[in-house]
């Protein structure tokens, strides 16, 4: 798009003046939620070498602030650094804040009080199923404990799942603005010099394109879409030990906006022991950009990131996380497997 070209690149750029740029079906969407879930899951069918899994989780979801403009075409000449003449504007934009809509840019106390406010509520739900190829038909012999399960052996899984599908109404703090203009007008920068909040910034592009400061308001709540995708996953054992796994993750749309999250092919070799494991994820995001990962279990904690160059400061930023997780099973209870030599083989 050329709009983000304009915006970092070439406003100080005289080469560019005088010169026709536009912009269409560009979508800028951002989100910031909290969510409450429980999930469930059974096996459906376990006949031999067979196992079909499936489970659901359902989430509430409470919404903290968000972002929405779909700009269906921006058309406009770039005369100088402080003004362009529009020639068409056809945009939708969408925004809910953790404070007041008049409260001003700068006033970052207030902001950042309320920022666990919430100002919407939503629901999502995430389904899927696996199929699992056993190397063994396990055995039926009731346990009265979760760790006199044993863990069978298999030769490949295979599972299909739709991920965060729902949506979220924000209602408190929200407003929706349709701007759509088809003409041509002299717009100078220096009419937004008194702009200090995001209510007085709409009204004033309303006033400039309508001589109405509200004519662009449409309501004052709106709904946003979850990054929903679409993901496979296939891992395979190796050995007793060694495994790799591949992942594709591809977005969906089930929302006229929605925020949408990125597509991803991943593969992801590891070990795994009764204490230690040990992943090197290696994605390919958008199609195009690779990442290099790295995880590791130690007993009960987990540490690991999906892009360990940027994280020690090799490579281009596409983006930076580090995740840490601690589990440990309360209800698993103890076994003494030693004392069962028939069955002693069978646990890890």
């Amino acid at each position: 798009y050329e709009l983000p070209e304009i915006a970092m690149i070439t406003l100080d750029n005289t080469n560019e003046y005088f010169k026709n740029f536009s912009s269409r079906n560009c979508n800028i969407n951002a989100m910031v939620w909290n969510e409450i879930g429980i999930s469930v899951a059974s096996t459906i069918y376990d006949r031999f070498f067979s196992k079909i899994d499936c489970g659901i989780s359902a989430k509430l979801l409470l919404g903290i602030s968000s972002a929405s403009t779909n700009i269906k075409n921006l058309d406009y000449d770039l005369l100088s650094k402080d003004s362009v003449f529009l020639n068409t504007l056809e945009m939708v934009s969408a925004v809910s804040l953790p404070t007041d809509l008049d409260t001003p840019f700068n006033d970052y106390t207030n902001i950042i009080s309320n920022r666990l406010k919430y100002n919407g509520l939503g629901f999502a739900f995430d389904f899927g199923f696996s199929y699992t190829e056993k190397m063994k038909i396990d055995n039926t012999r009731r346990r009265r404990k979760a760790c006199a399960i044993p863990i069978t052996p298999y030769f490949f899984k295979i599972g299909v799942s739709l991920l965060d599908f729902g949506v979220i109404r924000f209602k408190s703090n929200s407003i929706t603005n349709v701007f759509s203009y088809n003409g041509g007008m002299l717009l100078d920068f220096d009419s937004f010099n008194d702009v200090s909040s995001y209510k007085s910034l709409v009204e004033t592009l309303s006033m400039l394109l309508y001589e109405d400061d509200r004519q662009s308001f449409r309501s004052d709540n709106y709904f946003l879409g979850l990054p929903s995708a679409l993901s496979v996953q296939f891992d395979a054992r190796l050995n007793d030990n060694i495994y790799v796994n591949a992942s594709w993750i591809q977005p969906v749309r089930f929302f006229t906006h929605s925020v949408m999250r990125s597509p991803q092919i991943v593969l992801a070799p590891r070990y795994e022991s009764r204490f230690i494991d040990c992943a090197l994820p290696i994605s390919l995001l958008d199609y195009h950009r690779i990442l290099v990962g790295l995880s590791a279990r130690f007993s009960f904690v987990s540490i690991g990131t999906h892009n360990l160059l940027n994280l020690i400061g090799l490579g281009d930023s596409y983006g930076l996380d580090l995740y840490v997780s601690l589990r440990y099973h309360l209800l698993k209870g103890r076994c003494n497997v030693q004392h069962d030599a028939c069955w002693a083989s069978d646990f890890r």
